[in-house]
């Protein structure tokens, strides 16, 4: 599989997405008008990837910000990651939030806990 990476705008994240090295970030914000055409070709990588994931892949999430149509489809993505958990694959799970952000820490947890996925949390000073 061919990388993915998508450049940050001000309405959506920078995406990176590297098979090879079973390694997918996602960093800056996320509030595109139509979260699911933007993020269209990133579930069908993750889902693609997911047949045949590495024996290791790290997922990091370092986002200011998403609104709740992004949320909808971060769901599609966390049932893909649980497959690979369920496959025997070691999956990590980066969460990185501002210290002061309890909103988006709650949010990881509320993921962490819904798709019972091992998360790591790295809280941070902006």
């Amino acid at each position: 599989m061919k990388p993915l990476t998508i450049k940050a705008t001000r309405q959506s994240p920078e995406i990176y997405l590297d098979a090879e090295d079973g390694i997918m970030k996602f960093t800056g914000k996320s509030r595109p008008e139509d979260a699911l055409l933007f993020y269209e070709p990133v579930i069908t990588w993750i889902k693609q990837y997911a047949n045949n994931p590495q024996p290791q892949t790290k997922v990091v999430f370092n986002l200011e910000y998403f609104n709740s149509s992004t949320t909808k489809v971060f769901k599609s993505f966390f049932e893909c990651f649980r497959e690979i958990k369920h496959q025997g694959k070691k999956l990590i799970i980066e969460w990185h939030y501002q210290e002061d952000d309890e909103d988006m820490q709650d949010v990881g947890e509320e993921l962490a806990s819904l798709y019972e996925l091992p998360f790591a949390f790295k809280p941070y000073n902006p």
